[in-house]
């Protein structure tokens, strides 16, 4: 036990990994407590909109920052590294209002992306822009915090948010209809708040737009590959909840939602961590030597895809023992898609800590383009099942879809790292 406790903290990899895994477990009971008084207090119609606006905002705030942070997690030099951020406040503070105005011409066009209507209209929309900004440059600030191995600091801004959005989710059920997008809101300025308290940064000074440009420039191939491949991500979340929502109504969409994010919750503790952690220290590896990055590569991808397939057994046998005795009666049919689709937590938990290999190796290319596969074929799949088929069949092709082409992208990777170690060996 003493030998396990000096490696986890003498080890600067693991007690990063430690930091931020037992910071996602946390946040995970917050989000279990938080799922369970979202059932049990608000309506349907209520976490439908919630999620349609959790949608439309992740696409927006990947578009606003470029993903041009993971060039700073990259980036080997601090005092580059630095700069860079300053560049991406910068870019972030004009991409909002852009994307602001966008959204607003958009709105007054007609289209109110079935979220931006009615008396509240206004409102909605002033908390949604103060919402991309401010999440944003949580995403900014956050990374920063990673680059300086600021991962405890890093952690407990995440606990205070999920325990603040918490909080207001209770507080705030009887004076808002939108109170759960309220309570987003509220979590995410608050962590923010304690990101800028962290964040040793000398200044936040406004950057020449040419300077941003030039670091755009030092980074193309995530504004290539990177960026696009986060929005083709967004846009195939946005495809599936805006679909399920036209073609089923705010019912179906809520109980795919309780589903879909509960299904999510092992990529988002453990992969999650570990994504963030190799990323940053697996290019240092894999510089000093291509054959121990392959091997720690391999060794942690199989003994994570046993835990991910006890997670998914755990999911099967508990889903409705919990959903029964434990959560409120009317949200049973979301156990049914847990038990039939527990599968898919291996798949997606895999891909959250592998999307990040592509673009620390430089090599998105055929990742990009399989991404792009998949979204193409996943909406026209969609729009000719909603057509035709009922929301059983529906979510069928689905998941079907996703089986095929997540596979093909774990491979895909685990054959790209296999052949830049073997191009080393070559010129070695």
């Amino acid at each position: 036990m003493g030998k396990l406790k000096n490696l986890i903290q003498y080890t600067p990899v693991r007690q990063a990994f430690f930091n931020l895994l037992s910071g996602n477990t946390i946040v995970f009971l917050g989000q279990l407590i938080l799922l369970y008084v979202i059932l049990q207090i608000y309506s349907k119609e209520a976490l439908s909109q919630y999620t349609l606006f959790v949608a439309i905002s992740y696409l927006t705030t990947k578009l606003i920052n470029f993903r041009l942070i993971d060039g700073l997690v990259r980036e080997p030099n601090m005092d580059v590294a630095i700069q860079y951020t300053k560049h991406i406040f910068t870019l972030t503070i004009i991409m909002t209002a852009i994307c602001s105005i966008v959204y607003w011409l958009l709105i007054a066009a007609g289209i109110d992306f079935q979220l931006f209507y009615g008396e509240d209209q206004l409102l909605l929309f002033i908390i949604f822009v103060g919402y991309i900004l401010i999440s944003s440059l949580n995403q900014l600030f956050s990374t920063f915090l990673l680059k300086q191995d600021q991962t405890k600091q890093l952690s407990i801004a995440k606990i205070v948010k999920v325990l603040s959005q918490l909080i207001l989710t209770i507080a705030l059920v009887k004076m808002f209809s939108f109170g759960l997008i309220m309570a987003l809101l509220g979590g995410t300025l608050l962590e923010m708040i304690f990101y800028c308290i962290w964040t040793s940064l000398p200044s936040l000074s406004w950057s020449r737009l040419s300077e941003a440009i030039d670091m755009i420039k030092a980074n193309r191939d995530i504004l290539i590959y990177t960026l696009p491949i986060s929005i083709i991500i967004s846009i195939h979340d946005n495809i599936i909840v805006q679909s399920i929502e036209y073609y089923y109504g705010a019912g179906a969409l809520a109980i795919f939602a309780v589903a879909d994010r509960i299904l999510r919750i092992p990529g988002q503790i453990i992969g999650g961590a570990a994504n963030m952690t190799l990323f940053k220290y697996g290019s240092d590896t894999y510089h000093k030597s291509p054959k121990t990055y392959y091997q720690q590569f391999r060794r942690g991808i199989g003994r994570m895809t046993v835990f991910f397939i006890v997670a998914a057994i755990l999911c099967m046998v508990l889903a409705q023992p919990v959903f029964t005795y434990i959560l409120n009666p009317e949200w049973v049919a979301s156990s049914d898609l847990l038990i039939k689709y527990a599968w898919w937590i291996v798949l997606i938990s895999l891909i959250a800590i592998l999307r990040g290999v592509p673009v620390m190796l430089k090599q998105q290319k055929a990742y990009f383009f399989i991404e792009v596969m998949m979204v193409v074929v996943l909406g026209l799949s969609l729009w000719f099942a909603g057509d035709t088929l009922d929301f059983t069949k529906f979510l069928e092709v689905k998941f079907g879809i996703e089986l095929v082409f997540y596979s093909l992208m774990i491979v895909s990777i685990y054959l790209l790292v296999k052949s830049k170690r073997n191009q080393s060996n070559n010129l070695a």
